[in-house]
């Protein structure tokens, strides 16, 4: 249910790498997207749905390439 809901806000410029659940309300992804805006574009998109309480994103850019953990926590 929590990856089919990241997955289902996710643009096709974003790719998953990693997915785990951590808790019965509670999950990380691990991906990359082109650019750090499309990585937070994600986080926005993943943030307005009523499903989730909190999302947070770390991020690290190397040739043109953003890598981002994000952990988010159910309502």
């Amino acid at each position: 249910e929590s990856l089919a809901l990241a997955n289902f806000v996710r643009p096709d410029s974003v790719r998953f790498s990693k997915f785990s659940q951590d808790s019965s309300r509670a999950f990380t992804v691990v991906g990359q997207a082109p650019s750090i805006g499309d990585a937070h574009g994600y986080l926005k998109l993943l943030k307005e749905r009523p499903e989730i309480a909190a999302a947070e994103m770390e991020t690290e850019s190397s040739r043109g390439v953003a890598k981002f953990t994000i952990k988010a926590v159910l309502k």
